[in-house]
């Protein structure tokens, strides 16, 4: 901020103090040009200190508050809304190339983080099917995570995997209880 600051009041005031040290002491800038020269000045600092900000941020710890967004405790409105789109999406890449960019650039720890994400998508999904067990409840019911989020060693023992393989609730006519057929 005090870089967009500092460079609105530079724009604002250098040119009249340049004008001033030329000779030119009259300098009276027109009822037509102020309004846009003063959005001018703002559009070009506004700019400059989003670019220094973005440039100033560290973006590893970003990347890595985005990809621990699904183990929050209580109810995730992200991960409702966008766990079952990455792991779909994710799933449709060769595993290899998640393998072949886990190094440490900065594109490469943006796939890290998203790796991370998915895989931390299902951990949330798999202790979500754990508390819905426990508490008798449906597939689809929802459920909301205890204090202190989801655990990093989640088990899911219908399936034995941690944090994936197949949907406990199965829609192809099976009960998601028993794993048989419905009578």
């Amino acid at each position: 901020a005090a870089v967009g600051i500092s460079q609105f009041v530079f724009l604002r005031k250098a040119p009249i103090a340049m004008m001033r040290r030329a000779g030119q002491t009259n300098f009276q800038e027109s009822n037509k040009m102020k309004p846009l020269s003063l959005l001018f000045d703002a559009l070009l600092s506004t700019a400059t200190a989003g670019t220094v900000w973005i440039m100033a941020t560290d973006k590893e710890k970003v990347f890595k508050t985005a990809s621990e967004l699904p183990l929050v405790q209580g109810k995730s409105d992200v991960s409702d809304a966008l766990c079952d789109d990455f792991i779909a999406h994710y799933e449709t890449i060769r595993p290899d190339f998640w393998q072949d960019y886990s190094g440490e650039s900065g594109a490469e720890s943006g796939l890290r983080a998203i790796s991370d994400f998915v895989a931390n998508c299902k951990k949330r999904q798999a202790f979500e099917r754990i508390l819905r067990r426990e508490a008798g409840l449906g597939p689809s019911d929802p459920v909301s995570i205890p204090s202190g989020g989801v655990p990093r060693d989640v088990v899911d023992d219908y399936d034995g995997e941690v944090a994936g393989g197949m949907e406990w609730a199965s829609s192809e006519g099976e009960s998601a209880w028993t794993g048989q057929k419905p009578s």
